[in-house]
């Protein structure tokens, strides 16, 4: 049954589009299908070199509520960036292009939408390409609630440290949240551009920290799709520049903010795990063409270029101490320990954490 529009608030739902020409219907066919009808879909064709910009444009002529906005290829922090300055409903949304909606999901969300809160944030569920889509878990109870300074400082720190998160599903990605457009335009609130990983992580920063209040809804809605060919997946010798980027810029965050000890205890678990990482990911990659021995020796190379990572490098035994229960990353960067074998040890705890969610989707829809 479709929601009446008349009265409704607008909500403009932003689709960076890339390279997805197998999933792009899929999308947007989830977002048309929602009971609640007063959107506007903004479809940012970012450069697309398949059949993206003939698929959304054709989408354009079937429903007059999609608008289809193309620009030279530019990075997915532009393409929001283009949605959001031309976005004219109440509320924004973004959504991934390989992603989709669960039927109910601006509905459930705009059921409680008000001028108290600034962001609405709800679950999602992660699925593996190929897999069935999995069933809400049957732990999210739908309820809702607000906070304020307090709470908004919380998912703050569960942005950069899961062991800090004060609701198990608040990751930082903007896909999860429904904002009001007034707030973000009174606070300038836009992707950094220079970025080409973690753009989600520092727009949610500084988002929570201008915030006054948040609404968070229980309930599984949105399903993110795990490809191995993502973004997020792939080989790519640039990552770690990438990252001595986002270093920079939550360095300049924390210093500006005046943050505390938390945060930066916080940001420091984020550093080693995400670091940690690169070592599967790019320096020991089977797609490396350079040795093992080379690769290793460039690992080091960048701790050493990197100033938050020699603090690591040269934390006392105390903090070692203290954060036992993440021992691993941090004995990494306390002793550099140069053993290939504690190299794969310690890519495979983090991995094995990292795909406890999508276990669990996939039992949950067996």
């Amino acid at each position: 049954m479709k929601t009446k529009c008349a009265k409704q608030p607008l909500v403009s739902v932003i689709v960076p589009v890339y390279k997805v020409e197998a999933y792009l219907q899929t999308c947007v066919d989830s977002i048309l299908e929602q009971p609640y009808e007063n959107i506007e879909i903004i479809l940012v064709d970012d450069g697309s070199p398949d059949r993206c910009p003939m698929i959304c444009e054709e989408y354009a002529q079937k429903d007059p509520r999609i608008r289809v906005i193309h620009q030279e290829n530019r990075g997915l922090p532009a393409a929001r960036n283009t949605g959001l300055r031309a976005a004219s409903g109440e509320w924004i949304i973004c959504v991934d292009s390989d992603d989709l909606w669960k039927s109910d999901l601006l509905e459930s969300v705009m059921e409680v939408a008000s001028d108290a809160v600034d962001l609405i944030a709800f679950g999602y569920m992660p699925y593996p390409e190929g897999q069935p889509l999995p069933q809400p878990s049957p732990l999210r109870t739908g309820t809702y609630r607000t906070g304020k300074r307090e709470l908004l400082n919380a998912l703050q720190l569960g942005v950069l440290d899961e062991y800090h998160r004060a609701v198990p599903y608040y990751s930082g990605a903007c896909w999860i949240e429904l904002v009001r457009r007034d707030f973000l335009e009174e606070n300038h609130l836009y992707f950094d551009e220079s970025l080409k990983q973690c753009e989600d992580m520092i727009w949610n920063l500084n988002l929570l920290e201008r915030a006054h209040s948040v609404g968070l809804l229980d309930k599984d809605l949105y399903y993110y799709r795990l490809r191995p060919d993502s973004m997020c997946h792939i080989h790519d010798k640039r990552l770690p520049g990438y990252l001595d980027t986002v270093d920079q810029r939550v360095v300049e965050f924390g210093q500006r903010e005046k943050k505390g000890a938390d945060f930066w205890a916080a940001y420091d678990i984020w550093l080693m795990k995400t670091y940690v990482r690169l070592l599967d990911k790019c320096y020991f990659n089977p797609a490396n063409p350079d040795g093992p021995i080379q690769a290793w020796h460039a690992w080091r190379k960048m701790i050493d270029d990197c100033p938050t990572l020699r603090h690591l490098s040269k934390a006392p035994l105390k903090e070692f101490w203290n954060n036992r229960k993440r021992y691993v990353p941090l004995f990494f960067f306390r002793f550099r320990v140069p053993l290939y074998l504690m190299t794969r040890l310690t890519y495979g705890k983090l991995q094995r954490h990292d795909q406890g969610y999508a276990d669990k989707a996939r039992r949950r829809a067996e």
